[in-house]
């Protein structure tokens, strides 16, 4: 059996959801301006903040066999790669425009 999710039984603060992508252990959901990871326990929920996301506008989201995950959003493009967030702009890598889709 499933488990459904919306704003009534977790942090999710609409039932909105854009994009869905997850690996063995991790669920990651964007709505329209909050991305939220989901452990199989626990609900984290990441705001545009220093050292996250370069946009709470995501356009796309993958991740990756190593558990790495990628953000194209709508400022700039997002790595989190070993808990390290990374974040691409026009000015400080090679992307032709910080609107990635």
């Amino acid at each position: 059996t499933g488990t459904t999710y919306d704003r009534d039984n977790s942090v999710l603060e609409d039932n909105k959801i854009r994009m869905i992508t997850f690996d063995q252990e991790t669920l990651w959901t964007a709505s329209f301006f909050k991305l939220y990871r989901y452990d199989q326990s626990d609900w984290t929920v990441y705001p545009n903040a220093t050292n996250t996301l370069s946009s709470d506008y995501i356009n796309d989201l993958e991740v990756d066999s190593r558990g790495n995950t990628y953000f194209a959003t709508h400022s700039g493009f997002t790595t989190l790669e070993d808990g390290i967030w990374q974040q691409f702009y026009t000015w400080n890598s090679i992307l032709e425009h910080n609107i990635i889709e």
